[in-house]
């Protein structure tokens, strides 16, 4: 019988603390278009794209490990540019091995988010967002579990993703997060 290798989600061995660029993608549950509308080319925020909007400026001017010097808020998706600033690489814990049922392991890691890492900034701007939106009644919102994201490998990579971000509501239509197209 063959088995169905899982879906790799990170690089293997790369840390995701190190001082690097990213390209993040964070996407609604169902890709609900919670955060707002496009129309004539503009994005009109939502009061939940506006929670997003006032956390992301929050985490640029307070956050002095982290910089997001380009993000975009769409009607069911967000994309930033991030870009860490450790002044000191935490280590990742070591795999550990995870109790499936009798006879079933597998090797994995258990414990706290690694600190200044990518996934940990993610988790707790998601957290803070959804905590803001359940207390303010929008019980229905909800992100999908995981994100999407890249390391930026160079210069023009980098000035790719600024113009990918900078054009991406005028690109609305052809987009693959536009369940309207």
């Amino acid at each position: 019988m063959a088995y169905k290798k899982a879906k790799q989600y990170r690089l293997p061995g790369y840390n995701y603390s190190s001082n690097d660029a990213y390209f993040v993608t964070i996407v609604c549950l169902n890709r609900n278009c919670f955060f707002g509308t496009i129309s004539d080319g503009e994005m009109k925020l939502s009061e939940i794209g506006k929670i997003i909007k006032l956390e992301l400026l929050m985490a640029i001017e307070y956050k002095q490990d982290i910089q997001i010097p380009k993000f975009v808020i769409m009607p069911n998706h967000v994309h930033l540019l991030i870009e860490l600033q450790n002044e000191q690489l935490t280590e990742k814990s070591p795999a550990s091995i995870l109790p499936l049922g009798p006879g079933f392991e597998r090797k994995g890691h258990i414990g706290p988010l690694q600190k200044g890492s990518l996934g940990s900034f993610v988790n707790h701007f998601k957290g803070r967002v959804t905590r803001k939106c359940k207390k303010l009644g929008f019980i229905d919102f909800a992100w999908q579990s995981r994100y999407h994201d890249r390391i930026v490998r160079g210069e023009k990579e980098y000035n790719r993703i600024v113009d990918y971000i900078e054009s991406n509501i005028a690109d609305w239509e052809d987009d693959n997060e536009n369940l309207e197209v």
